[in-house]
């Protein structure tokens, strides 16, 4: 990899974490940043970059997990479990977008609301914190 690939590379991961972690901070209005997700992923250079992106996203969202975890299962749990739930639920909701990433450059119109309806039903919308959809029905809780 080159130098510049590898600076835009980091550049849109650190982005996508800073989406993610503001985005679902403590004020709702931040959740408008949800959607600009989808433009990060489409500036990827590459497959890899976009999945990472993503990685970041869910994973600064769920950043709350491991402790989360360890307070659900009880002081008996090994705090192992809230870090691997962690690191798992973040990458199986980052798989559809690094598998829908466009090598070409196109179909953007379609890849994008496919992985949006890939990580909102079960199995993957399990684990489905940090949807932009989930922001939109935040945002707009009148319009149904």
């Amino acid at each position: 990899m080159n130098r510049p690939l590898v600076e835009v590379q980091l550049a849109n991961v650190a982005t996508a974490a800073v989406i993610g972690y503001v985005g679902w901070g403590e004020h709702v209005v931040a959740l408008g940043l949800a959607p600009v997700i989808a433009y990060v992923w489409a500036q990827s250079p590459n497959r890899l970059g976009a999945g990472l992106a993503l990685f970041a996203y869910y994973a600064a969202i769920s950043r709350g997990l491991p402790h989360g975890t360890a307070v659900f299962f009880g002081p008996e749990a090994s705090p192992a479990w809230g870090w691997v739930f962690w690191l798992a639920s973040s990458l199986f909701l980052a798989l559809p977008w690094l598998i829908l990433w466009p090598a070409q450059r196109r179909g953007y119109w379609w890849r994008v609301p496919l992985a949006l309806l890939l990580v909102t039903l079960p199995p993957i919308g399990v684990f489905g914190w940090g949807n932009p959809l989930t922001a939109a029905g935040a945002l707009y809780p009148a319009m149904g």
